[in-house]
């Protein structure tokens, strides 16, 4: 997977959620990736009571490993003991203006 086109096709017939908000994926980069999605019509009945009609535009999500040099080692750990985990930071941003930002770890486990 190395087309945001193949990447964008995996998820929506993985995550099919991902197909019905129209998520796109706008950039796959080393280490990062960047998704977008439009707002309306998911959230304009549900967001009428918001102060800005900026919360209504389309979003990007950009998320990346917090750390890239350790991509080795998860890949290693994850082919050694069929578990690895990683750290990735996302950020939100909605009209030019980051709207939020997110770190967490994430385990991948292989299957079998």
């Amino acid at each position: 997977m190395h087309m945001p086109s193949d990447l964008e096709h995996y998820l929506h017939e993985h995550i099919p959620l991902s197909k019905a908000m129209a998520v796109s994926v706008v950039a796959v980069e080393q280490g990062s990736v960047v998704l977008g999605a439009p707002l309306a019509p998911w959230t304009t009945s549900s967001l009428s009571w918001a102060p800005s009609p900026r919360l209504h535009r389309a979003f990007t999500a950009r998320s990346a490993l917090q750390d890239p040099e350790r991509w080795q080692q998860f890949t290693r750990m994850l082919v050694r003991k069929g578990k690895a985990r990683v750290a990735v930071g996302s950020m939100l941003e909605a009209a030019g203006t980051v709207a939020g930002r997110f770190t967490g770890e994430f385990v991948a486990l292989r299957v079998p």
